[in-house]
């Protein structure tokens, strides 16, 4: 349970008058803290209002001496001196000893009637029943404060600016809740020179004099999550990618700011990954005007794993991939290839993401196994360039500059798939039992 709704169960308790524990009758121990910190504090809030309502209103006292309790007397109220404290517009009297009533908080409960339904008392001064009116008045003047502040630092935790980048290298870098050891920023920039360097030799462009990658990383996922849907994703198409899905993106870049988002990942490794994986979106969109997506999302995989030698982690990921390729085959749930190669934006968007992810590394792979297909994805590339956003049918450039068309490059694909499979998957060889003499 989140803050809010920690809050909204505390206000419900009081209006209500029950226990927040009878209402979440088995809490984990972080909500049990904090839900209790929740109503202690709306209880003392209420009861210094009740006291400064009791203190400044007459029917309250008529009402109180008309409904008295045992063992309390009128007499026993705080008087007001010249210690009362103001809050907002309610004059608050200090307790004898000098305490404020938010530090008193050892008051004696009373029994009688009470504004809490079930038979609490608050305070030494008796029943106090202001009207309803009234009594949600308070509430809703505490919650307003409370949640200005939550709302207030939520924003505050999310703001950007384009000051936050620093750096000198290729690389620069906005960091929000830890600090980037400087090791770890030149690892970084060296690992970005270089994937600048493959692209510009697979690709065949003259990288830019003034490009820079600008990184912004969130030390929380939740922070790396607040700040995706109040600052970037803010309409509906960024956010068709979901899917009714629980949010689990790692990163993105976004053309429109020129920057790369993301969180410190849990698992050692993977914020290389993603930050490698990003940055060939950077490349590209810097060099390129028109990228086919199955070219984008294919090429930053495909760099991201093969920039470096893969660890035992990362190994284990690219067998999945294959497995589940191989799977997606023989259950004849593979993408169509014609939809996967036509596929613009918001069409990739609406695609299973781990399907449209996979299948397009894997066809990235296969335009990268020989000269000839190299050749041609370069052919594709470059007739997409200077036609001003007008949109090509990338299976038509196939179809004309493939030997075979589109039909040889599916079989082709679909071989590709099952020897990658068996290359990633093979059984391991027994140890020969024979002894030699």
């Amino acid at each position: 349970m989140n803050a809010c709704g920690n809050l909204r169960l505390s206000v419900k308790c009081i209006l209500e008058g029950v226990s927040w524990r009878k209402a979440r009758p088995h809490p984990k121990e972080r909500e049990r803290e904090v839900c209790t910190q929740f109503y202690q504090a709306l209880c003392r809030v209420w009861c210094v209002a009740r006291r400064g309502e009791k203190l400044n209103c007459v029917q309250c006292r008529s009402r109180a001496r008309s409904a008295p309790v045992p063992g309390a007397e009128t007499s026993a109220l705080p008087k007001l001196s010249d210690n009362a404290e103001t809050v907002g517009r309610s004059n608050v009297a200090a307790p004898e000893d000098g305490r404020t009533p938010f530090q008193d908080s050892k008051r004696r409960k009373t029994s009688g009637d009470s504004i809490l339904a079930g038979g609490e008392s608050w305070g030494e001064g008796g029943p106090c029943s202001i009207p309803p009116d009234t009594a949600r008045n308070y509430i809703l003047l505490c919650l307003s404060a409370i949640f200005s502040a939550l709302v207030g630092s939520s924003f505050a935790a999310t703001a950007v600016s384009e000051n936050d980048f620093k750096g000198a290298g290729i690389c620069q870098f906005a960091t929000h809740g830890f600090v980037l050891a400087p090791t770890t920023e030149k690892a970084i920039n060296d690992s970005v020179r270089q994937l600048l360097e493959r692209h510009r030799t697979v690709l065949r462009f003259t990288p830019r004099f003034d490009f820079r990658l600008r990184m912004r990383m969130y030390g929380r996922f939740a922070d790396y999550t607040n700040a995706v849907f109040n600052l970037y994703w803010t309409n509906a198409a960024d956010r068709l990618a979901l899917q009714g899905r629980p949010f689990n993106v790692a990163g993105f870049y976004t053309s429109k700011t020129k920057e790369i988002v993301t969180w410190r990942q849990q698992v050692p490794g993977f914020l290389g990954t993603t930050l490698l994986h990003e940055a060939s979106h950077a490349i590209m969109d810097a060099h390129y005007e028109d990228v086919p997506m199955w070219m984008m999302e294919g090429a930053a995989d495909y760099f991201a794993f093969a920039l470096h030698p893969p660890g035992e982690l990362h190994q284990l990921v690219l067998r999945q991939r294959w497995t589940k390729l191989h799977g997606w085959l023989h259950g004849k749930n593979l993408l169509p290839l014609e939809t996967l190669l036509n596929a613009d934006s918001a069409t990739f968007k609406g695609l299973d993401p781990e399907k449209a992810y996979i299948t397009s590394w894997s066809l990235f792979q296969l335009m990268m196994s020989s000269q000839v297909n190299q050749q041609m994805m370069l052919r594709i590339l470059h007739e997409r360039q200077g036609r001003g956003g007008e949109p090509i049918d990338c299976a038509g450039q196939i179809e004309r500059l493939h030997k075979g068309g589109l039909k040889r490059l599916d079989v082709d694909w679909r071989v590709w798939i099952v020897a990658g499979a068996s290359a990633t998957n093979a059984p391991a060889r027994r140890p020969s039992t024979r002894t030699t003499r």
